[in-house]
């Protein structure tokens, strides 16, 4: 069934206080290019069609969602770059030390090539 929109709004506004969502407000989310409604909002219409208020979740939240895991993981890999430099210097220094410390023992403390 589909509701009219001053029908949901009329509901919701008797459920709730006066004046919570008009049919216009409604009329507008409806769009593609609509607002996005704040929870609150979100909460009455999805009390209204009792669905979950996850049922409101909109590409923009996934989106959003997504530019987060993709700045996560971008500074994930900037983390693992700098711990790789890090440990090749590390192992460098271990090697040099070991050189110097080769270059000092005597022939016979060398072993055989």
């Amino acid at each position: 069934m589909e509701y009219k929109n001053q029908q949901v709004a009329d509901e919701i506004n008797r459920r709730n206080e006066e004046g919570s969502i008009t049919a216009e407000y409604i009329r507008r989310l409806r769009r593609e290019d609509g607002p996005t409604p704040s929870i609150e909002k979100a909460s009455y219409l999805a009390d209204f069609f009792k669905v979950p208020l996850d049922y409101f979740r909109l590409p923009s939240d996934a989106a959003e969602s997504s530019a987060v895991v993709q700045s996560v993981l971008k500074e994930l890999n900037r983390f693992l770059v700098e711990r790789r430099k890090s440990d090749e210097n590390e192992e460098n220094e271990t090697l040099r030390v070991l050189a110097r410390s080769a270059r000092g023992l005597s022939p016979r403390a060398k072993p055989a090539p």
